[in-house]
């Protein structure tokens, strides 16, 4: 079911990129993401006010979490700047390189066979969906470091969040973000969402993409280690090809669907790898008759 739930979240997140090229063109991004968010934790806080009424120690960690799923977004925007799309993607898809280190350094997770294999697998996938160039310039590093947010958002909701309180860590991750990027947009100038069309892409946004999506991730990641949770989040690109041949009639070339079961394929392997090694494990343990 974790796999299942993550996987629904990253269908959410691969129909965003559709939507907000829509909603970018109409609106800057920082405006676009302040009624996002900050919608989000509205209807959030709505569903269950008592939400924040947490402890100081998860307060802290949800607040923890916010600001790195914030210092996320905002790295790889900064790249964009002077790295192409394609580049960003891929360089972005390299969380999943990253986490396996990271969980191993914070958490103590074991670095699996098929983990590894999946993440070459993904690494692979990636590069052959967006890669179309590489050079290194400053551009690049804000995108690694992007990259590198992503993972710790990873692993830090593996080590923290737990099935009882996933709803709070997300409320106040999302929380977080809708400050971070209202700061922003009140600097720039706060617009309004000018058509209906904007406003539809933002419901998509608000419940599927963020209330939806970000909840079911913290609750997933509560039943699943980080390095399989990373592997299962590089099927975005993936779903974000399918929504834009569905929804913006882009053209799909043979090396995308080549990426597209590289990444398919890591998945797999992950996951039947993992289980396979708990099988395992379960039979190494001595069993007592009743």
């Amino acid at each position: 079911m974790a796999v299942i739930a993550l996987l629904g979240s990253t269908a959410a997140w691969g129909s965003t990129f559709v939507v907000v090229k829509d909603g970018i063109e109409q609106m800057s991004l920082w405006s676009l993401n302040s009624w996002r968010w900050m919608l989000a934790f509205m209807l959030l806080v709505a569903i269950r006010p008592r939400a924040l009424r947490v402890p100081r120690a998860l307060l802290l960690r949800g607040l923890a979490v916010g600001l790195v799923t914030s210092l996320g977004y905002l790295f790889q925007t900064v790249g964009l700047l002077t790295t192409t799309a394609s580049v960003s993607g891929f360089i972005t898809g390299m969380f999943v390189v990253f986490t396996p280190f990271f969980a191993r350094m914070f958490i103590g997770d074991r670095i699996t066979g098929s983990a590894w294999i999946g993440v070459l697998l993904s690494f692979i996938g990636l590069g052959l969906i967006s890669l179309n160039g590489f050079s290194l310039s400053v551009g690049v590093l804000w995108t690694v470091a992007g990259a590198a947010m992503w993972a710790m958002q990873i692993v830090t909701l593996a080590k923290w969040a737990t099935h009882e309180n996933a709803y709070s860590i997300a409320v106040i991750q999302i929380g977080v973000v809708a400050v971070f990027f209202t700061i922003g947009a009140l600097i720039e100038g706060l617009q309004v969402p000018p058509s209906a069309g904007v406003w539809e892409g933002l419901f998509v946004l608000v419940v599927f993409a963020s209330v939806l999506a970000y909840t079911v991730q913290v609750w997933g990641q509560a039943h699943i280690d980080a390095t399989r949770a990373a592997v299962i989040f590089t099927m975005e690109p993936v779903f974000a090809g399918i929504f834009g041949v569905w929804l913006r009639q882009d053209q799909v070339t043979l090396r995308t669907l080549a990426g597209a079961g590289f990444i398919l394929g890591a998945t797999l392997v992950s996951e039947f790898g993992s289980r396979r090694a708990r099988v395992v494990a379960d039979l190494a343990q001595p069993h007592i008759a009743a």
